[in-house]
């Protein structure tokens, strides 16, 4: 009740206490939410669920006309934020208005009535959540694949969930497998389709996409771009070629660095041939008609230091391909789907 009753503090004067009838109007909040029982509980004592609905009476004890509330079914069970989020609806039935901040898109597509979609603070979509609460916006909001879940509810069809779309585990194989997204990324002519293959080292990128080279010429497919197979001796890898898959051409791109090894462009373990990186964005640059574009791989050179096979990014940025698949590790995959969410991501099986 303590807290419930600071919401009478605007009808106070600067000494004053709060009055029985302030009372009685806190305890009329806290039985609109269903609190009436607990009235005499400590805050700190009560659920977070609990904590959240005395929030709303106390919103409800000051008798505004519109709540702000700042993520409410944060930290809370699926039970409690039902709890929480069906009091919401049932009072903005009789009047009052809520403003309502939230990370849960699914909680705005069942409860809001408009939704206000931001992305890197501007405003992306404002409107039905319906209408703004789509796979396109919310993948550009997210910078992830997202997937809409829709269902009949009184006689329409209406979104009724959003989920995030896991990466697709798949053999280079599926290419040939006629639902597989790889090959409905072919047979369909509807703008380009961008692939990103990741996994933690080890796993089989290179190799992937070099078993999914072979098998898109197989096919009589054109592919173009860039594969980085590794060079290895006696069982250790000591360096990377680059190869220009439309030429066919290979040359050495990178290799093992030298405790004092001082080259232009470098990390800590691989020197790379600055000519082969020149080249490399040559081929980029000048790409011809294709089938699939592959680059094998963009990564901390590209993304953090503005070096590397940027043209590769410039491409991937105008969508000048019509499949592309290309190489990004794990730790940037984020910084990949920000820049392109429309992008499915494929783990090697």
């Amino acid at each position: 009740r303590e807290m419930v009753l600071m919401g009478r503090a605007p009808h106070l004067s600067l000494f004053g206490a709060p009055s029985a009838a302030d009372r009685a109007i806190a305890d009329e909040a806290l039985e609109s939410v269903g609190l009436q029982d607990l009235r005499e509980r400590p805050y700190t004592e009560i659920s977070g669920g609990e904590r959240q609905l005395t929030l709303i009476a106390r919103g409800l004890a000051q008798k505004c006309d519109v709540l702000l509330m700042d993520e409410p079914s944060a930290h809370l069970d699926l039970s409690n934020q039902h709890r929480v989020l069906e009091m919401v609806d049932q009072l903005a039935r009789q009047g009052l208005s809520f403003i309502i901040s939230s990370h849960a898109p699914n909680n705005a597509l069942n409860y809001a009535d408009r939704v206000l979609l931001l992305h890197r603070g501007r405003v992306l979509a404002y409107g039905p959540p319906q209408e703004t609460l789509t796979e396109s916006l919310l993948s550009t909001a997210y910078g992830m694949r997202t997937e809409v879940i829709f269902a009949q509810r009184n006689g329409r069809t209406e979104a009724r969930a959003v989920v995030a779309q896991r990466p697709h585990t798949i053999p280079a194989a599926a290419l040939n497998w006629p639902d597989s997204p790889l090959a409905q990324a072919f047979a369909d002519g509807d703008g380009p389709k961008l692939f990103l293959v990741t996994g933690l080292p080890g796993v089989g990128k290179t190799t992937w996409c070099g078993e999914l080279i072979e098998l898109a010429r197989r096919r009589g497919l054109q592919v173009a771009g860039l594969w980085s197979p590794a060079v290895f001796a006696n069982g250790r890898k000591i360096g990377i070629d680059l190869v220009d898959l439309f030429h066919d051409e290979r040359r050495r791109l990178a290799n093992l660095r030298g405790k004092k090894e001082v080259t232009a462009v470098a990390t800590i373990q691989w020197a790379f041939d600055s000519d082969a990186i020149t080249g490399g964005n040559t081929v980029l640059q000048n790409l011809p008609p294709n089938d699939l574009l592959l680059i094998d791989e963009l990564g901390p050179l590209e993304f953090m230091r503005g070096e590397g096979f940027i043209a590769g990014l410039d491409v991937l940025d105008a969508g000048a391909y019509r499949v592309a698949v290309v190489v990004i590790r794990p730790s940037l995959l984020p910084e990949a789907q920000a820049r392109w969410p429309h992008a499915q991501v494929i783990t090697p099986q």
